[in-house]
């Protein structure tokens, strides 16, 4: 005779059927993370908080430092009421992050001076005291590869945030080109020519460095700002009014491509000159082009101790030999990507180096006085 057992099965459907004001937990803690990507280290009281609303069938999110904003999205039950509410920063953080492990987290907000997320309150203040943020508009543009130019480009600004056009980036969408430079390195990368009419727009950098690993290739433009698609999200960037350097000047117009290589093998060699850099300060990377050959390498004066050999393609009337700093260089290389490149100059050892990559990517390096010239 066959055995059965009743077997009893409990679970909790709150998992499968969550109440119609809950967010995923996961979920509801990156975008929070997002959202505060742009609020400054010591913000203004108003700019430590992030802004909440149910707008479009979503549950939004918004950090502002007045230049930039970060506008994060979870879906959300249309039939659920929620009130706008602004709360700090740190705080929904902390509560969020108790609550990533949840599949689902009940967010309730009636107006009043708390917001509930789970069993858990956070205090809230007047959505009518958080900035003005504009609402998408402009002209809808596709960047392909955005992420990656950007990361690329942004090797070359300056670090010194006060300088606010060496460290920003610069979308010069009537000479189709985006750059970004210190002033003694510049990188470039092409943007569309279907944004020519567009105007050219200097950007802060910041929020965009933090936010590439979200960004997405669509954005709209407009005479004072972009919005940049992410995922998850949108980000709002306003114009810097200032004027950037016109960069057009720098670039040479009479360079000839003298060499051509890998990359790879260029990188793990300057790679390992930054490092022992460190340790010996007079340590300099150094280029030079022969009739025979070219070489990419690192020493002291004129002595390489360690190099990589690039074909000649274009053989020089005599030596070149130039001196570059290393960690400059090896932020060339890498905007090079992967693959092959191309060095020019103009042939005179005063002159900058171009490197160029086959998806069309360059920059720009200006040389060192070294020690003793080449013989």
């Amino acid at each position: 005779m066959p055995y059965h057992q009743n077997i009893l099965i409990e679970c909790d459907l709150q998992k499968f059927s969550p109440r119609p004001s809950s967010v995923r937990g996961r979920e509801f803690y990156k975008a929070i993370t997002l959202a505060s990507k742009v609020i400054e280290k010591r913000p203004l009281a108003l700019l430590s908080h992030l802004l909440l609303k149910v707008e479009d069938g979503h549950l939004t999110m918004t950090g502002t430092n007045l230049q930039e904003a970060i506008m994060a999205t979870l879906p959300w039950d249309s039939s659920s009421k929620f009130s706008p509410v602004t709360a700090e920063a740190p705080s929904l953080k902390e509560v969020a992050r108790a609550y990533q492990r949840e599949d689902w987290v009940e967010v309730r907000s009636k107006g009043g001076s708390k917001l509930c997320i789970g069993k858990m309150e956070v205090e809230t203040g007047k959505a009518e005291d958080f900035p003005v943020i504009p609402s998408p508009s402009g002209t809808s543009l596709t960047i392909d590869g955005l992420k990656t130019k950007l990361e690329r480009v942004l090797l070359a600004r300056g670090e010194d945030e006060y300088r606010r056009t060496l460290h920003g980036v610069y979308f010069d969408f009537p000479r189709s080109t985006l750059v970004a430079t210190n002033g003694h390195r510049m990188h470039l990368a092409p943007l569309p020519s279907q944004g020519k009419d567009l105007p050219a727009l200097l950007l802060p950098a910041e929020a965009l460095y933090k936010c590439l690993g979200e960004l997405e290739d669509q954005i709209m433009v407009s005479p004072e700002h972009i919005f940049f698609a992410l995922k998850g999200g949108k980000l709002l960037v306003r114009r810097i009014d200032e004027v950037f350097p016109e960069y057009t000047t720098v670039i040479p117009k009479d360079q000839k491509v003298i060499a051509e290589g890998p990359v790879g093998p260029c990188i793990s060699l300057l790679e390992r000159a930054c490092q022992l850099s460190r340790a010996n300060s007079s340590l300099g990377a150094l280029v030079r082009f022969e009739k025979s050959k070219a070489e990419i390498g690192y020493g002291q004066g004129t002595s390489m101790m360690e190099k990589a050999l690039l074909k000649t393609t274009h053989p020089p009337s005599r030596t070149l030999l130039y001196g570059v700093n290393p960690y400059y260089f090896l932020d060339a290389l890498k905007a090079m990507g992967e693959g092959e490149m191309t060095i020019a100059t103009e042939g005179k050892e005063d002159s900058p180096l171009s490197l160029t990559s086959a998806d069309g990517m360059k920059a720009i390096v200006m040389p060192m006085r070294i020690e003793e010239k080449a013989k």
